[in-house]
């Protein structure tokens, strides 16, 4: 692969995440009403809201195409079957993020028979998340030459985030942040997740600095 393509993806890796946060930080102070504790991300991207279309590309289809973009380098740069399948899950979860901007959900108080964008929506974003979950999982498994010689760390790393996406919400509710809270446990989850690719994608760039990816 030509290094200045490669270089290209990578770095689609490493500001997905960060337009993700300045989408959610910025977006969200916009709105006086909107509680960063207390209402779910996606809520920014309701229709009729005035930060839906704002949303809908800066904190969804932007930041999942990137995923993509950079899902697809680390699939090309690998050379084992785990790996592979780790970076397939990426693309998967890049994809879903892009279906959850494409189908935004119904605003505040809504009737309570959701809209087939709403389901939608809501399908997306469980896909988005069982596929992450499952490339972090995978991640921590993977022993790849491609990687080895700077990231072994990077396998401890992936199943602590594993770990800390999937039992930090649980902690939450069980020391007292309840259901009014629900927009802070999602962002625990997610923050860790973003911030995951956010480092896969610094480890693969300082990589491509000493070595030239081949297909």
């Amino acid at each position: 692969m030509d290094r200045t393509v490669a270089r290209v993806l990578n770095a689609a890796g490493i500001a997905g995440p960060l337009l993700w946060l300045a989408a959610l930080v910025y977006l969200g102070s916009l709105r006086p009403e909107y509680s960063h504790y207390r209402h779910y991300i996606s809520e920014l991207a309701a229709r009729g809201t005035p930060t839906q279309h704002p949303m809908q590309i800066a904190g969804f289809i932007l930041p999942g195409l990137m995923v993509v973009a950079f899902g697809v380098l680390v699939g090309l740069v690998s050379h084992t079957k785990r790996a592979g399948a780790g970076a397939a899950l990426l693309i998967v979860s890049g994809i879903a993020r892009v279906a959850a901007g494409v189908f935004p959900p119904d605003p505040c108080c809504a009737p309570i028979v959701p809209s087939f964008s709403e389901r939608m929506h809501n399908a997306a974003g469980l896909a988005f998340v069982l596929a992450i979950a499952a490339a972090v999982l995978i991640w921590s498994a993977v022993t790849e030459p491609t990687f080895r010689t700077r990231a072994q760390w990077f396998r401890w790393y992936s199943l602590a985030t594993f770990v800390a996406a999937v039992t930090m919400p649980l902690l939450l509710i069980r020391f007292g942040s309840g259901s009014a809270n629900v927009g802070l446990m999602q962002r625990v989850s997610f923050s860790a997740f973003n911030v995951w690719v956010l480092v896969f994608a610094v480890v693969v760039w300082s990589r491509l600095n000493t070595h030239t990816p081949t297909t």
